[in-house]
């Protein structure tokens, strides 16, 4: 059916069985952001000297991934980005080293998280993306702009667990050989 309830063509279907995704890295760590969520992308010569930009009368305080999930970053490098991100009420902005693109993908192609999350690393991720390339951790936003994690100097509780481990260069989910 299409938006408007009448019987569509086979390009209906297509569309809901794709998803988007705005692909970023984060220290050496591909991320994928539901493309829904993304406000805007900026510069960090466009941000400035100010830690939570305000778009439009929208503040978008600074979220620290990086140091929430315990990895390092480079957050001057030439290719970083600051992403803005909204879910419900909640607006957050989020440091990336790069943006790698959009990308529409086929749901076949978004998988859950393996068994080897087994702790708090669940709340934090929504599934895996498989790309051409490798592999990219779907971002929680509901955890990742949750306010009183922010409110923490964008960092949550001090509870880390390194994304490395999972999609280190050895690791099965790195090379898109997860079983």
């Amino acid at each position: 059916m299409s938006l408007r309830g009448q019987q569509g063509s086979g390009r209906t279907k297509l569309l809901a069985d794709t998803s988007r995704f705005l692909i970023v890295t984060v220290g050496d760590a591909p991320m994928a952001v539901h493309a829904d969520s993304v406000q805007g992308l900026l510069t960090l010569e466009e941000v400035g000297s100010n830690p939570a930009p305000v778009v439009h009368g929208q503040t978008y305080h600074p979220v620290d991934l990086a140091a929430r999930i315990g990895i390092s970053s480079d957050p001057d490098g030439s290719e970083t980005r600051v992403v803005l991100l909204a879910s419900g009420s909640a607006h957050g902005s989020l440091c990336v080293a790069q943006v790698q693109g959009l990308e529409e993908v086929d749901r076949s192609r978004v998988l859950p998280l393996p068994p080897q999350f087994r702790g708090e690393e669940r709340e934090w991720y929504r599934g895996i993306l498989l790309l051409e390339d490798g592999v990219a951790l779907i971002l929680d936003l509901a955890w990742l702009l949750a306010t009183d994690r922010i409110a923490h100097d964008g960092t949550g509780d001090n509870r880390r667990v390194e994304a490395g481990r999972f999609l280190g260069a050895g690791s099965e989910f790195a090379t898109g050989r997860a079983a």
